[in-house]
């Protein structure tokens, strides 16, 4: 069975019911959307996939950020001070225009040091919340990705990692974008450009 919750089939009732449990949707809401909208599974699929967007989650921004690479930590003095350390609502729809960019990237790439300044005072969103978002620990379905963000590389500035080896000592900041059908996540050093594409993840208001 795929990761994708269309890689199911009408005939495989069982493989489409744990696909939507990995969702975080019961037999009772699937049998009910099921018997409003027929037998079409692709009905289905968007049926649910609108109700999720709607759905509320709580993700718990002060929690240790696990490293994507080996020699990454993070340092209290790297940190843009007014990053969001709280518990948040996450909400796909309210999140989907969440992103900040620099007047001054439209045309040109920004050195990330002025970006991290222009940042601050601004509830930039840690690593914790784009690492939640690609859905590592809860069966990769990033379902709670807003559509919105595809074309677009969206950084975790409330995060800012230091990279201990000895011979590197250079600050990273993540990011996640969508590339071959599915979002990943990547790296960049804080003192390179950041183009037109580049946006960083902040709480709606």
């Amino acid at each position: 069975m795929g990761n994708s919750i269309l890689d199911i089939t009408n005939n495989d009732e069982r493989a489409t019911l744990e696909v939507f449990h990995t969702a975080g949707i019961n037999r009772d809401h699937f049998f009910a959307v099921r018997k409003a909208k027929g037998d079409d599974l692709l009905e289905i699929v968007k049926a649910f996939n609108d109700l999720r967007a709607r759905v509320l989650f709580s993700i718990d921004c002060g929690v240790n950020e696990e490293a994507p690479q080996k020699h990454f930590i993070v340092r209290p003095e790297d940190r843009i001070m007014s990053a969001v350390r709280e518990k948040i609502i996450w909400n796909r729809e309210a999140q989907a225009g969440a992103l900040y960019r620099a007047p001054c990237q439209v045309n040109i790439g920004v050195s990330g040091l002025q970006i991290a300044m222009e940042l601050e005072g601004k509830k930039v969103l840690p690593w914790s919340v784009g690492r939640w978002l690609l859905d590592w620990d809860r069966g990769r379905q990033q379902l709670d990705i807003p559509m919105e963000w595809r074309r677009k590389k969206v950084f975790f500035w409330g995060t800012i990692f230091y990279d201990s080896h000895p011979i590197v000592c250079k600050k990273y900041v993540t990011y996640i974008d969508f590339l071959g059908g599915r979002f990943g996540c990547g790296q960049c050093r804080v003192d390179s450009l950041f183009g037109p594409e580049c946006f960083a993840a902040v709480l709606t208001e």
